[in-house]
Order: C-alpha cells, then sequence, then structure tokens
C-alpha cells in the first residue's frame, strides 16, 4: 500500500489507474477493516460531491477530533489516514470520480448548512441559553485581543463543532509541517514560527459562555488573568488536534496555574 501511495506522488501519467487501488480505514467500517475510494463513492449519497478525509496518528484520535464532531453528527463518512504520507497522497490526487478530496480540516466544510442551516438540539441533551449577537462578537474581539496578533489572525464563530470548544482552520497541513521540521533540522535550519491562525469558537460550549462573561468584567484584573490562561490554552488545545504542537511540555507552567486559580475558587 505504501509503494501504491508513492506512485499516485510520482507517477502523474498513471495516477488515476494507481488511486483506484489505495485503501484506508473508514468511519463507516470496522477498526482494521480497509476500504477504497471506489467503496467510499458506492457509499455516498449521490448528492454529495465530495469525499471527506481526515488525518490522524490513530483511528481514537481520529473519532475524538473536534473535526470529526460535525460528520459523526450528520453521519457523512470520512476516511481515516494515519501515515504523513497519506496529507501528500490526497493533494496529489485531488479529485476522483469528478469528487473533490476534501480535508475534515478546512474551513469551508459545513456539513449544517446542507441540512438548511437548521440548528440542532444534541441528543438527550435540552437547548442551551445561547449567547446574543452582541456577546458572541465581544468575545471574538476579547479572544483577538488577549491571545494577540502574533498567535491569531482571525477568531471567528462556527456551527461545526458540538463537543469542543474551538478548532483551528486553514492551517498548514501537520504532516507538512513535521516535513518541513526534518528537512530545516538535516540542513541545521531553524525551522519556521508558527504563522498566526484562525481561530473558530463553539458559541455554546461552557467554556466559551464563561469567557464571554470574563469579558465583560472590565474592572475584574484577576478574572481577565484567568481567562486569558483559558483562552491560550483553548489554542494550544486546538493547535494539538491539529498536530500544530512540537513541544506540549511548553504549557505545562500554563496548565499549573490553571489547576491553581480553580482550587483556590
Amino acid at each position: 500500500n505504501f509503494f501504491l501511495k508513492e506512485g499516485v506522488c510520482h507517477d502523474f501519467k498513471f495516477m488515476d489507474q494507481i488511486s483506484k487501488l489505495l485503501m484506508f480505514e473508514s468511519s463507516k467500517e470496522e477498526p482494521g477493516v480497509l476500504t477504497s475510494l471506489d467503496d467510499y463513492v458506492g457509499r455516498c449519497e449521490p448528492e454529495q460531491k465530495e469525499i471527506y478525509y481526515l488525518v490522524a496518528p490513530s483511528r481514537e484520535a481520529a473519532l475524538m477530533s473536534p473535526y470529526y464532531e460535525q460528520f459523526k453528527s450528520s453521519d457523512v463518512e470520512v476516511l481515516f489516514l494515519y501515515q504523513t504520507i497519506d496529507d501528500f497522497v490526497m493533494r496529489n490526487v485531488n479529485a476522483f470520480n469528478g469528487r473533490n478530496l476534501v480535508s475534515a480540516e478546512t474551513s469551508s466544510v459545513d456539513l449544517n448548512k446542507k441540512d438548511g442551516g437548521e440548528e440542532k438540539d444534541k441528543e438527550g441533551e435540552e437547548a442551551s441559553v445561547k449567547l446574543s449577537e452582541d456577546d458572541v462578537k465581544a468575545v471574538c474581539d476579547w479572544l483577538t485581543t488577549a491571545l494577540g496578533e502574533t498567535r491569531v489572525r482571525e477568531v471567528k464563530t462556527t456551527s461545526r463543532l458540538s463537543t469542543s470548544p474551538a478548532c483551528v482552520t486553514d492551517h498548514e497541513s501537520g504532516a507538512m509541517r513535521r516535513m518541513m521540521k526534518m528537512v530545516d533540522q538535516t540542513n541545521q535550519q531553524q525551522s519556521a514560527a508558527l504563522p498566526p491562525q484562525v481561530l473558530e469558537i463553539n458559541p455554546d460550549h461552557p467554556i466559551i459562555h464563561t469567557l464571554a462573561a470574563v469579558s465583560k468584567e472590565s474592572d475584574n484584573t484577576d478574572a481577565h488573568a484567568v481567562g486569558k490562561l483559558v483562552a491560550e490554552q483553548v489554542l494550544d488545545n486546538a493547535l494539538i488536534a491539529a498536530g500544530l504542537i512540537d513541544d506540549p511540555r511548553a504549557m505545562l507552567p500554563r496548565l499549573n496555574s490553571i489547576l491553581e486559580a480553580t482550587l483556590k475558587k
């Protein structure tokens, strides 16, 4: 299977034929069972014009990924890719049988719009109190300021998340970044710093509700200090989910500060 993937990346003449032989795990199949792109197309709805895939270290990581949440709730199949080369394979193939290959991490993926844009309550839960438009704008503005322009270039809301507070989108591939880092180390060059990210927040999540309340407390410096720590952790958690954190140990002092602030309450 690895040699087929290598062939797809190098043999453009026979790419279409080779791509039919590629096999991946799928959210619709049992663990360890591989499926082809043809099998995927045969199972999806006729109106679905994309083949969705998600790069993750393992099946467990893929199932827990914030990028998988909307696919699970909408019962849309996703191919799970575990090898670094898989990301390059999908970018090279680009389309199969008239359907574009689309990463689940892409910001344009919004299955809720395809359902008519209606918001669905979480199964088994009552609808939560919604933030007003003013509150949503205020917390996005506050997060943008708290995180700083070196870490985020935009903060906006999304309807793609159900259980996670946030995710980053339109980012460079985690696999690509790891590959470039290896090249830099080989050439004894310093790796490029992570560029500012687009942070998409879930306005229905309790953490975002709490940060929205913090953003209103203009006179409470302690609340803002803790809120900033939480905001930074929310962003780092999103970066971990995207595979963009090089060394998670750097966040340990912040996590200890958050724990200390929590125990003081």
